[in-house]
């Protein structure tokens, strides 16, 4: 699947949150790494990543259905590689970065950032 195919999903998701335009918020993920992510042949949802800094768009339910095969195909390599990882998130979400052993190093605005030194689950 293309960048371009990559964004549009994305775009889909956070659209009814972002007062924003399609080319806008393409343009906000220039310099960003943009993969699928795929378990067992089936796009499940998509990986974006700059620096050190990890988001997971994911369908419904896929993180508690696949977490440890998501952690290990597309958190465990950037954190070997990098050292550590941060993600910046929404409450709703702090539960699942919690469990992979992600952990508040600050909170502003509504938007909480996280930081992973070490994988707690595998």
């Amino acid at each position: 699947m293309d960048r371009e195919a990559l964004i549009d999903q994305l775009y889909q998701k956070v659209r009814m949150h972002m007062p924003i335009s399609r080319e806008a918020y393409g343009k906000t993920l220039d310099g960003w790494d943009i993969v699928p992510v795929v378990i067992d042949g089936a796009q499940i949802g998509v990986r974006i990543m700059c620096g050190h800094e990890v988001h997971h768009m994911l369908d419904k339910g896929a993180a508690r259905r696949h977490a440890r095969r998501i952690i290990a195909q597309y958190v465990a390599e950037p954190l070997a590689r990098l050292g550590y990882l941060i993600s910046r998130t929404e409450d709703a979400d702090i539960p699942f970065l919690r469990r992979m052993g992600f952990y508040e190093v600050a909170r502003e605005n509504g938007i909480t950032t996280m930081r992973l030194d070490k994988l707690q689950i595998q």
